[in-house]
């Protein structure tokens, strides 16, 4: 299955150099509602489709334009959303390690049933469709892995991040903590005894809290919507044919990988397009460079505290470069003049 999953992968790659070849029938799943991290396998999915295979993508960000080869399947609001949804200071707290593996370990389990219980991911577990190839996302609770199962079809995962902790052993990867960072810690691969220590034993935590409080409450579970048959998450993810990696060695600490690891870091970068012209102008015009500051797609910009927003005022008003700071679905851009010389565009 697995070598079955590499060759159609091989096959999808080529064609981007042959042009013309068999088309393949192609399911992703996604069941974080996400936008940055859709952003990478959005990317993915729309240059497959754009050279000619059929795609089929559950998810919670349907295109606004019909893209050819690509069939939306919606379940955009089934869960509350995340983008642009947090205030600063509750930005904050979620960041805390308990908070964080909470929403990871137990949150994500509540939010895969009610995905489940959809009318749309109803009917194509009991369709009659057939798939050369599944994709899923490789995050919280490998969920949607059960869909492999249903179609008796090889599948590959994707992870918007460097890999997490409990994706390596999936594919035989390794981690050894000695000198591989954990990525919920600030450490590099010149760690002392102390940190190497320290980047074991979280490790091996992490790697026990996704199997006891994510996949064993999920392998309860999965029985009532694949069937009495469906193999626990342990053996299914150990399916998995190939993971692309959203990382580069150029801009993490190199990591060494398996031909089963892919790092692909950049996939979602466009190019070709048009800017904006205001945008455009302001960029040209900035001979010492430009700063973009942003707290993300899922932090609400505004709600940073005055006093704070004032410290970077203050910081970048004094600096030659020209600079931009994200607020929701708007760009506050600054000229290298004093304090004062902004305008607001939507980018």
């Amino acid at each position: 299955m697995r070598c079955y999953a590499v060759f159609v992968l091989s096959v999808l790659v080529a064609s981007v150099c042959i042009g013309d070849s068999k088309s393949a029938r192609i399911l992703g799943l996604f069941n974080f509602n996400g936008r940055s991290h859709f952003v990478m396998f959005e990317a993915l999915l729309k240059g497959l489709a754009a050279r000619g295979h059929q795609v089929h993508v559950v998810g919670h960000f349907p295109q606004k334009n019909p893209v050819p080869n690509y069939t939306d399947i919606s379940v955009e609001g089934s869960i509350p959303a995340v983008f642009n949804n947090f205030t600063v200071p509750g930005a904050v707290e979620f960041g805390k390690y308990d908070n964080v593996l909470r929403f990871v370990f137990q949150t994500s389990v509540d939010m895969c049933e009610i995905l489940m219980e959809h009318p749309k991911l109803q009917e194509l577990l009991h369709s009659n469709e057939t798939y050369d190839l599944i994709i899923t996302e490789l995050f919280a609770v490998d969920c949607l892995i059960g869909f492999s199962h249903r179609f008796k079809a090889p599948f590959i995962s994707m992870t918007s991040s460097v890999m997490l902790p409990w994706g390596n052993d999936r594919v035989g990867n390794s981690d050894h903590p000695a000198y591989t960072s954990n990525f919920f810690l600030p450490y590099t691969h010149h760690m002392t005894i102390g940190q190497r220590i320290i980047n074991t034993v979280f490790t091996e935590i992490l790697k026990l809290g996704h199997y006891m409080f994510a996949e064993l409450p999920w392998d309860k579970l999965s029985k009532k919507y694949y069937g009495q048959d469906i193999p626990p998450l342990s053996e299914l993810k150990k399916r998995t044919s190939l993971i692309l990696v959203n990382s580069h060695f150029s801009l993490t600490n190199p990591r060494p990988t398996v031909p089963g690891v892919v790092e692909v870091g950049g996939l979602h970068i466009q190019h070709g397009g048009k800017l904006p012209e205001d945008l455009k102008n302001f960029l040209d015009k900035a001979t010492e460079g430009v700063i973009y500051f942003s707290l993300g797609s899922l932090i609400m910009g505004e709600t940073l505290p005055e006093d704070k927003f004032e410290i970077f005022t203050a910081v970048f008003s004094q600096l030659p470069q020209r600079s931009c700071g994200r607020q929701t679905e708007m760009s506050v851009c600054r000229t290298s003049e004093p304090l004062g010389g902004y305008h607001n565009s939507k980018y």
